[in-house]
C-alpha cells in the first residue's frame, strides 16, 4: 500500500453490541511511534506553480489527479508529479467546490453555479440548475456511480413565515441579504444535469447542506452545520444517536452534534467527527452512530479547538486524520486509539483515492509513505 502526502513546510438502536459501548472508554491517544513504517515520508512531486496551499486535491484514478484553488484547476496524469493547468476563473467568480469521476469526467461549482467537463477541462459547459443564484446557492457536488448521475446541495431561498419571523432565525440560516431563509436542499440529476428531481429531507430542515459524499451509486452522507443526514432510496434522513454507546450529553448539547467531517468506511461504515472532538462511527450506512474516541481525548499539539477536521479510513482498521493543529494522525485499531506521523510537518488537506490511496494538500508538493 502507497499512502501519499503533500507536506506543508510551516444499527438502529437495538441492534448495539457490547463492543459498541465498550470501545467508548478504552479510546484515546498513543504517543508517537518509533516504527520505521511511520516516518517513511518519500516527496512524489511538487504542487503546480501559483496554487495556494490550501488547495484541494483529488486522486480518482491510479495515475489521474485533479487539483483546485479558488480561481484555478490543473490536472496531473502522472500521480502528481507533473500538472496542466485545463481551468481558470476570471476575477469576478471564485471556484466553490468540485467533484471528478475520471480522467475526462468532472465538476465545478463557482460563485454563478455548476460547470461540467467531459474531455479533461478542454471545454466545460455551463450547466443550470435549481439552486443558481438568485434562487438558492450550491455548496457540494458529487458523482454517484457514472458521469450521468449526481447530487448537488445547498439551499433554496424561501420568505420566512410567520412563526419563523416571531421566533427569529439565525443569521447563518439566512441568503446574504438578511431577507429571505435559507432552507436545506438536495437535488439529484440521472441525465447529467438535463433534468433535476429534489430529494426529500424528512421533517425538513434549514440552513445550508454544507457538504455531501457518496458511495458507489445510492449511497449519501450530507451535513449542516447541526445536523447529518444518510440517503435511503432517494430520501435524506436523521440518524439515531443511542444513548447506550453514546451518554446523554450527545443528546442534549447541541454543540455536541456539530459535525466537521464524514467519511465512508468499509462496507456501511460511516466516520463522523464532531467539533466538540467527539469521533463517531456508523456500522449500518448512517442509520446510528456510536463514539469511538470522547471528546477532550486526544492531546493535539496547539491549544484551541480540539477536533479532526479530516479523516478518512482506507479498511475497517487503518484509518488517517487530520486534527485541528495540521498534524497527521493515524489508528490502526478501527479508530480507538491515535498516533502522530510527525511533530514536525504540517499538512493542510486530507482525501482518499478511488484506488485507497490517500492524498494532502500543503505548499511544499506531494508525498507518500511506504506501508
Amino acid at each position: 500500500m502507497i499512502v501519499f502526502i503533500a507536506c506543508a513546510s510551516k444499527r438502529d438502536s437495538n441492534a448495539l453490541d457490547a463492543d459498541d459501548t465498550a470501545r467508548t472508554s478504552k479510546s484515546g491517544f498513543t504517543s508517537p511511534s518509533s516504527d520505521p513504517q511511520s516516518s517513511r515520508i518519500e516527496k512524489v512531486g511538487s504542487l503546480p506553480e501559483g496554487a495556494a496551499s490550501d488547495a484541494t486535491i483529488e486522486c480518482v484514478q491510479g495515475e489521474v489527479c485533479w487539483l483546485f484553488d479558488s480561481t484555478k484547476l490543473w490536472r496531473s496524469l502522472n500521480k502528481g508529479v507533473t500538472w496542466s493547468l485545463v481551468y481558470s476563473e476570471d476575477n469576478k467568480n471564485e471556484i466553490e467546490t468540485g467533484s471528478f469521476l475520471n480522467s475526462e469526467n468532472g465538476s465545478l461549482v463557482d460563485t454563478t453555479g455548476l460547470s461540467k467537463t467531459r474531455d479533461g477541462g478542454a471545454a466545460w459547459m455551463r450547466i443550470r440548475t435549481p439552486l443558481d443564484f438568485p434562487r438558492g446557492l450550491m455548496t457540494s457536488v458529487a458523482f454517484l456511480g457514472d458521469d450521468l448521475m449526481s447530487l448537488i446541495a445547498g439551499g433554496i431561498f424561501r420568505v420566512p413565515t410567520n412563526r419563523e419571523r416571531r421566533s427569529g432565525v439565525s443569521p447563518h440560516d439566512r441568503d446574504p441579504t438578511g431577507n429571505y431563509i435559507v432552507e436545506s436542499a438536495i437535488f439529484f440529476t440521472a441525465d447529467g444535469g438535463k433534468s433535476w428531481r429534489r430529494e426529500s429531507i424528512e421533517g425538513g430542515a434549514i440552513g445550508q447542506i454544507r457538504s455531501v459524499i457518496t458511495k458507489e451509486n445510492d449511497k449519501g452522507v450530507a451535513t449542516t452545520e447541526y445536523e447529518i443526514f444518510y440517503r435511503s432510496q432517494g430520501v435524506w434522513k436523521r440518524p439515531i444517536f443511542p444513548q447506550a454507546c453514546n451518554g446523554a450529553e450527545v443528546l442534549s448539547e447541541s454543540f455536541e452534534l456539530m459535525p466537521v467531517s464524514t467519511a465512508f468506511g468499509a462496507n456501511e461504515e460511516v466516520w463522523l467527527s464532531l467539533r466538540s472532538g467527539r469521533l463517531m462511527k456508523s456500522r449500518d450506512g448512517g442509520r446510528t452512530f456510536c463514539t469511538t474516541v470522547e471528546r477532550e481525548t486526544i492531546p493535539f499539539s496547539e491549544p484551541g479547538s480540539r477536533y479532526f477536521t479530516t479523516i478518512v479510513f482506507q479498511g475497517p482498521r487503518i484509518g488517517y486524520a487530520l486534527g485541528w493543529d495540521r498534524i497527521l494522525y493515524r489508528s490502526e485499531d478501527e479508530g480507538l486509539h491515535w498516533k502522530r506521523l510527525s511533530d514536525e510537518a504540517h499538512f493542510f488537506q486530507l482525501s482518499i483515492t478511488s484506488t485507497n490511496e490517500i492524498v494532502l494538500v500543503g505548499d511544499d508538493g506531494l508525498y507518500r509513505i511506504a506501508d
